[in-house]
């Protein structure tokens, strides 16, 4: 059976709105359990390599301050734990024990049900692929119902981009953004880079022109 990874519970188990406020180097963790914790969290004897811990109010309260919880945060890294779940505000010293260790720290928004994330988490555990047909049948419906109704193509770049997590640019024949979702300057850059090299003669078929845009972290 394939690992999971945290970025893959990002995606297929976590509500659209979670962030990644630490630790994104860790994303690629593999995970093999989760595990809500309502109380102090357990000893390191107790802790298994791979699990994902969600973190209740009640939970960190319990921890101590800010300072006891990035202690936390940086033992239970160290000790097998892949990444946090937590809708509560952390802060910066918690940030930077995660950032150091490589665990992520998923935010998710403060209205968030941690029995029903933990439940999804596992159950994308048990069944990635049936995690993943359901996710794929669910965009498929969100996509179809906007073809049908008419809606526009910025809702579509809208649901492609929560859905992947990266910036959507429709580009007319002269690689000109016409719309745009999401992105930064840098994408902005890359792509005035490759607006260059067409001008310039320096790109080829439109399938070389796609493996540019890929390169440069657009794709």
């Amino acid at each position: 059976m394939p690992l999971v990874t945290v970025s893959e519970v990002l995606r297929l188990a976590l509500p659209s709105a979670t962030e990644v406020v630490a630790g994104a180097a860790g994303l690629g963790n593999a995970v093999t359990w989760a595990r809500l914790l309502r109380a102090r969290p357990a000893s390191l004897g107790r802790i298994e390599q791979g699990e994902i811990w969600l973190l209740s109010a009640a939970a960190l309260q319990l921890v101590g301050d800010r300072r006891s919880v990035a202690r936390m945060i940086r033992d239970m890294g160290q000790a097998g734990v892949v990444a946090f779940v937590t809708p509560e505000a952390l802060g910066a010293e918690v940030h930077a024990q995660a950032d150091a260790a490589a665990t992520p720290v998923l935010r998710v928004p403060t209205d968030s049900p941690l029995t029903e994330v933990e439940k999804t988490i596992v159950s994308v555990l048990v069944d990635r692929d049936r995690a993943i047909g359901q996710r794929v049948q669910g965009v498929y419906e969100r996509l179809l119902a906007t073809l049908v109704e008419d809606r526009g193509l910025e809702l579509i770049s809208g649901i492609v981009a929560e859905v992947t997590g990266k910036a959507v640019y429709l580009l007319d024949e002269h690689f000109q953004p016409t719309l745009q979702t999401g992105g930064n300057e840098r994408a902005a850059e890359a792509l005035a880079d490759v607006r260059r090299r067409q001008w310039e003669g320096q790109l080829g078929n439109v399938s070389e022109r796609l493996i540019v845009v890929r390169s440069l972290g657009l794709g």
